[in-house]
């Protein structure tokens, strides 16, 4: 079987761009950063924009589209989203010379096949009027994404509860947030249900539902003011750790930053 390769190019509010492929081509989850930034990073990780095949969108946020204008234009890259999500990027004063011919339409939970991936969006609770997660199947290989969620509701849980490979938010520390110096309705926002994903969420789920072939967990959009990377891993671990006794293996935990490359994971 094909090693599949992974890499978050950017995640966070100031960007959310991630590459999912084999050796010859892959795809972009998301394009959050510049079409240059993009190129530079594939690049540094051996991989060249001439390998993308397709890129699947989970929302309208502009740290999720920012490069897709410059990727569809100069690259013809296909991308991938629902009518929805679609109608609400095409607004957006910045991205309406997105080409035709480079839009793609999809279906919620209904598969399309791209580079040999079986993917199925989802909706997720987030506050845009849609919001998507995927779950992306190669053999028996599971990878689900979650990366801008404010509850895990039963779909999102469904999916999640289906992956090996799990790249998920865990966005903020519920007292950092409280504490912290944004606006009252900023805070609402955020710890709402069509906010982000705290800490504590993602990990008390994660310990008592997730698959028990889960080798990989992703944490992905951690807050700049309201996380440190080191809290979202310890919060993770210290779930995980008494419901994964010996000889029990917790999966690898791996924090992705905000705005450098991770490394490049072997799946």
């Amino acid at each position: 079987m094909e090693t599949l390769h992974f890499c978050s190019l950017s995640s966070g509010s100031s960007g959310n761009c991630y590459y999912l492929g084999y050796q010859e081509k892959g795809l972009l989850i998301d394009a959050g950063i510049s079409a240059l930034s993009i190129k530079k990073h594939l690049q540094n990780i051996g991989k060249s924009i001439g390998q993308i095949m397709g890129i699947v969108v989970t929302h309208n946020h502009h740290d999720h589209i920012a490069g897709l204008q410059t990727l569809s234009k100069k690259y013809h890259i296909p991308i991938y989203t629902t009518e929805t999500v679609w109608r609400h990027i095409l607004r957006s004063n910045k991205q309406r010379e997105i080409g035709s011919d480079c839009i793609r339409h999809i279906q919620v939970e209904k598969e399309f096949d791209l580079i040999g991936f079986s993917i199925q969006a989802f909706r997720v609770l987030h506050d845009t009027p849609e919001a998507l997660g995927y779950y992306i199947t190669c053999g028996q290989r599971k990878i689900t994404v979650v990366t801008d969620l404010g509850h895990i509701c039963s779909t999102a849980a469904r999916f999640i509860q289906l992956a090996n490979f799990l790249i998920i938010e865990s966005n903020y520390d519920r007292d950092m947030l409280l504490k912290g110096t944004y606006p009252e309705d900023l805070k609402r926002r955020i710890l709402g249900k069509n906010g982000h994903l705290e800490n504590s969420e993602c990990a008390d789920f994660l310990a008592t539902h997730r698959n028990p072939d889960l080798t990989h967990i992703f944490l992905a959009h951690l807050s700049r003011d309201n996380n440190t990377p080191e809290l979202a891993l310890k919060t993770m671990t210290d779930r995980l750790l008494p419901v994964a006794p010996p000889p029990c293996l917790l999966p690898e935990i791996a924090v992705l930053q905000r705005n450098s490359p991770s490394k490049v994971y072997a799946l």
